[in-house]
């Protein structure tokens, strides 16, 4: 059977007034037509399960579009989302599955008895935690078996469902930068999926597209307007960007118009004619950051104890030399150097005390990265640094150190909200300040911030990312 046949069944199946609008062959709805309650079950991670947990998810959405195009279709729309999940996870879950009942994101839905009766409709949405932990990296034996997984687990679900359609979504945005690192992999992830698909047979819905397409609209409108709110996870507009592709990828155009212009358009189209303003404040020079390398203290899995890792940059800041010096990390582990400027795409966001790795690397596990920057003061004084990270998953280790002394070596995400603040000394003229960042898995990020003491503003700080400008303060260190 042709494809565009298999699509015109899901609407058929779904909403018997587009059916008996749209199909020629004259023959009598179903009582499953007539009723427009065919199961859809989607099969995902953390992104799935909030199509329903999130009050505006995708599903919800769905659930919503597909009533107002076709009165009466009340499809039963399944979200099988678990947090974390890669493909290879999602196989072991499938197996798990098959002797044993648990639910994944979603309260009350089992995944074992959701998966062991027939469904009308199998979408799969999976790749996001493959690029964002990461599972993959971009080597031909790392893909194949990420596409090796993926059809097993695809050939499984179908043999358990038997679904009518299957449909594969694309893996949306990881970070908000359409040509960071991260999203670069997506791209070529989606690529593998592409191919997959094709050679399975199965529907790509594009969910990629759709809402890189909702952020591009969006930013002509709003300068820091997002389809995610972390980065990852999409906020109300993306969960409609989603709910868009699946609909008129499975050939639900009316339905997705009606997301598109009784609820997109709102966040699109501001009532107000006049620009939104932007303010811009004046902010320190960007970071000088390097990443790309492995430090071994980091590679059993816990933070490092007793005395701090040294290697050549360690050894360069705490003598009072300039990281930026230093050739190798490690024998083979080359260093380079490069400006770091926050931005709206990353996590942080426009914090110019923020770096997120994602900006610089697709981070392989156990991978590290340094910063430094150097800050001028017209006199000595007391400071407080603020240290933080605002990721939502993963476990960095922080090390930092103002003049060559450490003040902080932590697992910044451990602590209570995970923020710490130090009281330290600048001197007058220039002062250094650098960090270490370790991580296992998931996200690489850290925010480390100069406080004034009392009704110190700190105003007249001044900051450089050459080390040159420094040498002179920092070699008295």
């Amino acid at each position: 059977m042709r494809l565009s046949s298999l699509v015109f069944i899901f609407i058929a199946f779904i909403c018997p007034a587009f059916a008996e609008n749209g199909t020629s062959s004259g023959a009598p709805a179903s009582p499953l037509l007539q009723k427009g309650n065919a199961r859809v079950v989607l099969v995902g991670d953390s992104i799935t399960g909030q199509s329903r947990n999130h009050p505006a998810g995708y599903a919800h959405q769905m659930d919503w579009a597909l009533e107002q195009a076709y009165p009466g279709c009340h499809p039963h729309i399944i979200a099988l989302g678990g947090s974390g999940q890669g493909v290879q996870a999602w196989l072991n879950t499938e197996k798990r599955s098959r002797t044993d009942s648990f639910p994944l994101d979603v309260k009350g839905i089992d995944v074992k008895t959701e998966l062991d009766q027939p469904t009308d409709v199998l979408i799969v949405m999976l790749g996001m935690n493959d690029v964002l932990a990461p599972y993959v990296w971009d080597e031909p034996a790392s893909w194949e078996k990420w596409s090796a997984n993926y059809r097993e687990l695809v050939t499984s679900l179908q043999s358990r469902l038997k679904p009518k359609i299957t449909a594969v979504a694309t893996a949306t945005m990881c970070t908000e930068d359409e040509t960071s690192p991260k999203n670069e992999m997506i791209r070529k992830l989606n690529e593998h999926l592409q191919s997959l698909a094709q050679e399975m047979g199965l529907l790509v819905l594009p969910t990629h597209a759709t809402m890189l397409d909702v952020l591009r609209r969006g930013r002509h409108v709003k300068a820091d307007f997002h389809v995610t709110h972390d980065y990852v996870h999409p906020n109300e507009a993306g969960h409609q960007a989603i709910a868009i592709a699946m609909l008129r990828g499975l050939d639900g155009e009316k339905a997705a118009r009606a997301i598109e212009e009784q609820k997109l358009a709102k966040i699109l189209n501001p009532t107000s004619s006049a620009p939104v303003p932007v303010t811009i404040a004046p902010s320190p020079a960007p970071w000088v950051v390097t990443a790309g390398f492995v430090r071994k203290p980091w590679n059993d899995r816990q933070p490092p104890t007793g005395a701090t890792f040294h290697g050549p940059v360690e050894d360069a800041i705490e003598h009072g030399r300039s990281p930026l010096d230093v050739a190798e990390a490690a024998p083979g582990q080359k260093l380079d150097w490069e400006p770091y400027q926050a931005s709206i795409n990353f996590t942080g966001g426009a914090n110019p005390d923020s770096v997120d790795f994602a900006a610089v690397t697709h981070a392989r596990p156990f991978e590290a990265g340094y910063g430094a920057r150097w800050i001028r003061s017209d006199r000595e004084r007391p400071v407080n640094v603020e240290l933080s990270t605002q990721a939502f998953a993963g476990t960095p280790y922080l090390e930092v150190w103002l003049n060559g002394k450490s003040i902080y070596s932590g697992l910044i995400a451990g602590e209570p909200g995970k923020k710490k603040t130090v009281p330290a000394q600048l001197h007058g003229g220039w002062n250094t300040l650098a960090f270490a960042l370790n991580h296992v898995t998931w996200q690489m990020q850290c925010t480390v911030h100069l406080a004034g003491v009392g009704d110190d503003s700190l105003s007249d700080l001044q900051y450089s990312i050459n080390a040159q400008e420094a040498e002179t303060s920092t070699k008295r260190n």
